[in-house]
């Protein structure tokens, strides 16, 4: 069964049977690298607007990956249910196999199907954390330069030898240096050595003001972290706003290594969301983690 390349921003779509996703997946509960969760089982049968399509991801510890069949759908987050309780509340990724456009004016009656499994009874629906496994699954080539260069000509080439090396860095070096010069990057780190843990103890609903940059920075080490947690170029923007607590977050599936990790003294807030401006646009609108640190309570 194939989606098809036909999907856009804006249609609308319903997820398609428990039954109709099964006979597209493997053994492990995956299309083509990809995990049907335990968490997408409930959206079967239910009807969504495509948010947009994800031609281009940011994965964690791995660089960008270019994709042609995967979208992301209004309000289809992950609940970690099924994942060690994380609370990240990821974008769901959906392959466009798994949907099937619709007309708007039909009716739905709101109910899911949910019928057994019968095409393939050893079908798996504990497949691993979608985020964790994205580095995993099958893309197209890095799509920009410097994924480019950083990737096949410096690691496949030039640290085969010392010289090359040498060469291969002061490329890089350059690369990123005009990157930056353009505006394509913009690097927030703090001078720290240890970082501080101020606790509010924030609960969901409260409001509070980010910090202004000059506060964050104060709060960073030299990495731009916050006891291992980084404070990104797309969370600039909140600073100096007003926003409300979505939910503390004590535990999260690690994107890079897929193990779950317990944090402290963070939270979601309503509506902060990475947009992607610093990261090649990149689409998947990951809720951003704040340390209680980085914010005032109202």
């Amino acid at each position: 069964m194939k989606g098809g390349g036909y999907f856009k921003a804006g249609d609308n779509v319903e997820v398609r049977s428990e039954s109709e996703i099964a006979v597209t997946l493997d053994e492990n509960g995956m299309l083509d690298g990809l995990p049907f969760m335990p968490e997408m089982k409930k959206y079967c049968g239910s009807r969504f607007e495509i948010t947009a399509p994800v031609t281009k991801a940011l994965v964690e510890g791995t660089g960008y990956r270019i994709f042609d069949d995967l979208v992301l759908l209004d309000c289809a987050f992950c609940d970690g249910s099924a994942h060690d309780g994380c609370q990240r509340m990821c974008n769901i990724l959906w392959k466009t196999s798994w949907l099937k456009k619709i007309d708007s004016s039909v009716p739905n009656d709101g109910r899911t199907d949910k019928r057994r499994i019968s095409q393939k009874s050893s079908i798996k629906f504990s497949a691993p954390c979608q985020s964790a496994n994205l580095k995993n699954a099958k893309a197209h080539v890095p799509f920009s330069f410097e994924d480019y260069v950083r990737r096949y000509i410096y690691k496949e080439n030039f640290r085969r030898h010392w010289v090359l090396k040498k060469a291969g860095s002061l490329i890089l070096f350059l690369v990123l240096k005009v990157k930056r010069l353009f505006g394509g990057s913009h690097t927030i780190v703090g001078s720290l050595a240890k970082t501080p843990n101020d606790v509010l103890s924030l609960k969901k609903g409260e409001n509070v003001i980010v910090k202004t940059k000059a506060e964050i920075l104060a709060t960073l080490d030299k990495n731009g972290k916050n006891r291992g947690l980084g404070f990104t170029p797309e969370m600039l923007k909140y600073c100096g706003k007003r926003l409300s607590v979505l939910r503390p977050v004590t535990r999260i599936i690690d994107e890079e290594s897929g193990e779950a990790r317990q944090i402290s003294h963070t939270v979601i807030l309503e509506n902060a969301r990475c947009d992607g401006r610093y990261h090649a646009k990149c689409p998947r609108r990951c809720y951003l983690l704040w340390r209680e640190t980085w914010l005032k309570r109202v």
